[in-house]
């Protein structure tokens, strides 16, 4: 005998075999009356009896009825937060990290299915029942736009504080791995290191036009190496590399390939023998010398047996970059012109400016995950206002509207979070540099007066992965960051 359940969304008609799906299948709808109401109202019933006039469902059919309706899951859209935290920032992680790369990287799940879930929780929040279909099935571009726009708002700082987190753990696992200093005093000194280079210099770069032919470049790398060397230790390991194959100059080559490893400037790489090797794509001008030079300290480097498999040293760039520094003031001394030879220069401080402007921005970052604080909208906000009312008494009549302050954290935040998805190993890849040019600059001053300091550095070259960051510092008559406020430091950056 037929019968209607009524239920404040929709009858549901059914029969004495079906009662008590029936039942429970009200039960269901009352969990969600908008969504049912919406999802539902082109048909006047449901039904376990009729085809026609109604939804129709079989007996003993699984009442997830959004099984039929969009291959869904109505259990899971009827949790009061769809995404949770962790879904939520793992879900842009994803989404983010598409954009960059143009792949989803970090899950097995198929492109349609993460859309799938964003749109689940974009639907669930903002109530959109009636685009169901459209969202699911046909989204246009314009929708996943919207929804992907909606997904960064929820859970951007839920993201940016994972990913922070993280880059703390890697200073006080890695880079502290051979320090003697206390995390908080690191954290403190990084920061101010990167302030001053991130104001080190303005400018654009600029197109060298002194053109060498690449048997011209390792002539001048030869003489350089000899002139600096005494011993010859170092020229002779420059024609022992060039005489293995250690360059190579075609980003096509074997070796490059079997590594699977995507290149596209200079850098010494290790193959999965574990030989070390230098890509050096060259540029045909005077400065490839400049970049061999650089390269083939990090080989010299890099070849040296270390007792620890992985070592990450916060000098590794230090002796790389002060014999750049030694190689540029060769060439000038040799008449070429320093308006070209300068160039590199400029290039080199452009980049380091760069870098420590994106640093800077992650390591305050950094120092609140290490207090203890998270990074909130309304924490970022206050502290543009302070720096809005510093800003008024340099320039008074200068307005700052909050419209514009509030862009400008969203648009620090999105840009941490975009440079730490595209690398997550940022900033002990990049503070390095920073850290390494400051020294150098120091050190190559000292040359003028001082020949000991070249053959300190040459003679660190195969021990630095060894030492302490102390240590190397003490070999190199350089003092420990902590202490770089004292006088002495700073007349010698003058």
């Amino acid at each position: 005998m037929t019968q209607i359940l009524k239920t404040d969304i929709i009858p549901i008609e059914y029969d004495e075999n079906t009662k008590e799906s029936a039942l429970e299948l009200k039960k269901l709808l009352e969990q969600n009356p908008l969504f049912f109401k919406t999802v539902l109202k082109k048909y006047p019933k449901i039904s376990y009896l009729k085809r026609k006039h109604s939804f129709y469902l079989q007996t003993n059919e699984p009442i997830n009825i959004l099984e039929r309706m969009y291959n869904g899951n109505i259990d899971n859209c009827n949790k009061k937060d769809w995404l949770d935290k962790e879904a939520g920032r793992a879900l842009l992680l994803y989404t983010i990290n598409k954009k960059i790369k143009g792949q989803y990287d970090f899950s097995e799940l198929e492109e349609d299915t993460i859309n799938q879930f964003i749109a689940y929780g974009y639907i669930h929040e903002t109530k959109a029942y009636d685009k169901i279909d459209s969202y699911l099935l046909n989204m246009t571009k314009h929708q996943q736009e919207k929804i992907e726009e909606w997904l960064y708002n929820k859970y951007s700082f839920e993201l940016l504080n994972y990913l922070i987190e993280d880059q703390y753990q890697k200073i006080v696992q890695r880079l502290l791995s051979d320090s003697e200093e206390k995390i908080e005093e690191t954290i403190s000194t990084m920061i101010r290191i990167t302030s001053e280079e991130e104001l080190l210099i303005e400018g654009e770069e600029q197109a060298c036009t002194i053109y060498m032919s690449p048997e011209e470049i390792d002539s001048l790398c030869k003489e350089f190496l000899i002139k600096i060397d005494s011993t010859l230790n170092l020229y002779n390991l420059f024609c022992e590399a060039k005489k293995t194959g250690v360059f190579i100059e075609e980003a096509k080559d074997k070796k490059i390939i079997e590594n699977d490893i995507d290149i596209d400037d200079w850098c010494c790489f290790q193959h999965k023998d574990g030989t070390w090797y230098i890509y050096s794509p060259k540029t045909g001008t005077i400065l490839d010398s400049i970049y061999k030079i650089h390269e083939f300290v990090h080989y010299i480097i890099n070849k040296a047996p270390t007792m620890l498999e992985e070592n990450i040293y916060a000098l590794k760039e230090l002796p790389s970059l002060f014999f750049e520094g030694l190689m540029r003031r060769f060439l000038i001394d040799k008449g070429y012109s320093e308006e070209e030879i300068e160039k590199d220069k400029l290039s080199r401080e452009l980049g380091i400016s760069k870098m420590s402007s994106v640093l800077l921005d992650i390591l305050f970052y950094i120092e609140q995950i290490s207090n203890g604080e998270r990074i909130t909208f309304e924490q970022e906000l206050m502290k543009q206002e302070e720096i809005k009312k510093l800003y008024k008494k340099l320039e008074p009549d200068q307005e700052i509207s909050l419209d514009s302050l509030k862009e400008n954290v969203l648009w620090t935040i999105k840009n941490s979070i975009e440079e730490l998805i595209e690398d997550p190993l940022f900033v002990e890849e990049t503070y390095p540099y920073i850290i390494g040019y400051k020294y150098s600059k120091i050190l190559l001053k000292r040359t003028k007066q001082d020949k000991n300091v070249i053959a300190n550095m040459i003679n660190i070259i195969p021990e630095i992965k060894t030492l302490t960051t102390t240590e190397s510092l003490n070999r190199l008559g350089l003092i420990s960051p902590i202490e770089q406020n004292s006088k002495q430091y700073k007349k010698e950056l003058k």
